[in-house]
């Protein structure tokens, strides 16, 4: 007998036609029905359901605002809250308001009651007019409700402990972003209540004055004390989570730099730093660096103070990779990774700290990190989001808000000072610590910086920057609003005592502390929710942003330039070039060559003449008046003037120094004396002559 069949793939429902109209895949009216979505020969087919039972009760006065029934798990996973409409009817965040996560397992009759709390507290945050959308993607429960952040816990994790989720940086997507750079300060071992920067040469016998003994030495030294010599390196941290999530890269320490000498020319170098146009000195003397990494600490007061000792089971971490960066390079490297037992190993119960020291003694990195992690400056984790999905096992959002309004406006003024006496301030933001931390660190001089101010909640998520739209007219250090130019030094400073330049900042007013919700703006951060006033979200880090678009800064080490054209009145005794002339030319050798480079876009093969973009600023002067010396300079002091150049070609293209007879009949020879070519450095060589205009 024939048999009729009709799919129902398309789960469809249409009213509209007659029942004998309607297509294949369609059906007129169902009741407790579901569409098989099995693999076998019955996919499609309708099958009865059974309708609703009350399967859980005792659940009190609180209200169900989430669920998801798990047939893999065989699960059903319940979020409640007892903050309800009719008893907050807007929604307020009340600290006596509990929230919990319960797991039900179906053991083929019943549930067992009263379930498994998976994670409980007020921090939750959940209210009845807040539908909670809940997936579950492998061992994990997704859940957002467009009052929160995105949040996730795992449901292995909970049910072994149900306070293992106590606080918002244990249950958001996005995680805790360290924001402070490693510290290179620390108390002296030498002088007690002084301290002293981290950056050491612990291999060298003595210091620079040849007969002091080095007081850091180290013996044995576990390292390549050469590691360092020729690298700028600058260092940050990342700590790995629970499920094995990375935070973001910490902010990365300045360039971990000192030169031997500590920077000072000694008997003997200026003469050889003439001669060579080499600073022989200027190379990195550190070889050991103590980078002090200050680990998060929790904001509710109902919970022990974090320090080393519980540090790794407040924020759920697993291990903290010491990362590593030359200045020339794009990549980051991991150069070591400090597990659980290498943390809480630090902890000194007489004093208690929870900033956790790594010794970094010169060894190569092991481990390249993929390009996608160094340019990962925040997670793109929404700040609220009212949908969500698992797609190809991945989770995805829908109406979301994606970053913070900044405050609306910021009274501050910028200015550049002398590095100021080590303090550690009364609070961590107006501490003055570069003088130890960065000894020979300084702001570039002759440059424009424009500094502003960006804000991020405790999860990195940033405003855009804010500049100064006022400022207090009465500041003496900081007067310019977000701009401040940063002239050359006159002759008024003592370059032997001068301790560097830097860049500072004078806030004058506070932020607003209140949340603005109609403006997305967040308040600022509150993560204690005893307080009415608890506010996960808010402003909890801000950075100082600089920009300076000005070229690229190099020392070209020269001869001294010689003013006019190279020649003589007479052919006896030679006289001073003339000075009256606007062109000056010296002398490029070595890797000096490269620092002035030629604009050699719109040039033929046969070209030997060529112009170049470069800006020159003197800093140095021939002191032995007008006559030729390699000896005696002395500082010189530019203010704004420069000098543009004008061509650059070698010195037997640029004059014709082969027929030079001084108004003679014989020819002296470049290598003599008396020839005006001879005051070019190492003319018989034929040197690049670069010819500059003031």
């Amino acid at each position: 007998m024939a048999e009729s069949k009709n799919i129902f793939i398309k789960s469809k429902m249409n009213k509209d036609l007659d029942d004998r109209l309607l297509q294949q895949g369609e059906y007129r009216n169902a009741v407790n029905i579901q569409v098989s979505k099995s693999e076998s020969e019955d996919v499609g087919a309708l099958e009865n359901i059974l309708g609703n039972i009350k399967r859980i009760s005792n659940l009190g006065d609180q209200a169900i605002v989430g669920y998801l029934v798990s047939e893999q798990r065989s699960a059903l996973y319940l979020f409640l809250t007892n903050n309800k409409i009719s008893n907050n009817e807007f929604g307020k965040y009340e600290p006596g308001r509990n929230s919990i996560i319960l797991e039900y397992i179906w053991n083929g009759t019943t549930f067992n009651e009263p379930g498994s709390v998976l994670a409980s507290g007020s921090f939750l945050n959940f209210w009845e007019g807040a539908p909670i959308t809940v997936n579950l993607l492998e061992d994990f429960l997704f859940f957002t409700d467009n009052r929160n952040q995105p949040r996730k816990i795992n449901i292995n994790s909970g049910k072994q402990s149900s306070t293992y989720y106590k606080t918002e940086d244990d249950v958001s997507v996005a995680k805790y972003t360290p924001y402070v750079a490693p510290l290179l300060y620390q108390e002296s071992t030498l002088s007690t209540g002084n301290y002293e920067t981290t950056m050491k040469d612990v291999v060298s016998p003595f210091l620079p004055d040849g007969t002091t003994a080095n007081p850091y030495v180290v013996n044995p030294y576990q390292g390549d004390p050469d590691y360092l010599k020729d690298k700028f390196v600058r260092f940050g941290y990342r700590f790995q989570y629970d499920d094995n999530e990375y935070s973001v890269f910490s902010p990365f320490t300045q360039e971990c730099f000192i030169p031997q000498q500590d920077g000072y020319f000694l008997e003997g170098d200026e003469q050889q730093t003439i001669s060579s146009t080499v600073v022989s000195f200027l190379e990195n003397k550190v070889n050991q660096i103590t980078l002090r990494i200050p680990m998060p600490s929790v904001s509710d007061p109902s919970l022990p103070t974090t320090t080393l000792q519980n540090v790794t089971d407040q924020f759920k971490i697993k291990k903290v990779e010491i990362l590593y960066k030359e200045s020339n390079e794009i990549r980051v490297l991991v150069v070591d990774t400090l597990l659980i037992a290498d943390i809480t190993g630090q902890y000194d119960p007489v004093n208690p700290s929870n900033v956790l020291e790594y010794v970094y003694s010169c060894t190569k990195p092991f481990k390249t990190l993929p390009e996608a992690q160094t340019v990962r400056v925040y997670d793109k984790v929404p700040i609220k989001a009212k949908t969500q999905e698992i797609i190809s096992n991945r989770i995805v959002y829908g109406n979301f808000q994606t970053k913070h309004t900044p405050p609306s406006n910021l009274n501050y003024n910028v200015g550049v000072v002398e590095k100021q006496s080590f303090s550690l301030g009364s609070y961590s933001v107006d501490a003055t610590t570069s003088i130890v931390e960065y000894p020979n660190h300084s702001l570039k001089q002759n440059r424009n910086y424009q500094a502003g101010f960006v804000f991020a909640d405790r999860f990195g998520r940033a405003t855009s920057t804010v500049l100064s739209n006022s400022g207090s007219i009465s500041s003496t250090s900081a007067s310019k609003l977000s701009t401040v130019y940063s002239p050359y030094n006159d002759n008024t400073v003592d370059t032997i005592a001068w301790p560097g330049d830097s860049l500072i900042v004078q806030v004058n007013t506070e932020i607003s502390t209140a949340r603005v919700d109609e403006e997305f703006y967040p308040g600022v951060y509150n993560g204690n929710p005893a307080s009415d006033d608890y506010n996960p979200l808010g402003l909890y880090s801000w950075k100082v942003v600089v920009k300076q678009q000005e070229q690229d800064y190099y020392t070209v080490y020269l001869p001294s330039a010689m003013k006019g054209q190279p020649y003589y009145e007479t052919n006896a005794q030679p006289s001073i070039p003339l000075v009256g002339e606007n062109a000056s030319f010296v002398t490029l050798i070595n890797d000096n060559i490269n620092k002035i480079p030629r604009d050699l876009t719109e040039v033929g093969p046969q070209d030997k003449s060529f112009r170049s973009s470069v800006v020159l600023y003197g800093r140095v002067e021939n002191s032995n008046g007008r006559v030729f010396s390699n000896i005696g300079n002395s500082q010189y002091y530019p203010g704004r003037r420069s000098f543009t150049t004008n061509v650059i070609e070698d010195l037997f293209d640029l004059y014709d120094t082969a027929q030079f007879t001084a108004g003679g009949t014989s020819i002296i020879p470049v290598t003599n004396p008396n020839n005006p070519y001879y005051a070019f450095f190492k003319s018989e060589s034929n040197p690049f002559i670069d010819e500059f205009i003031k």
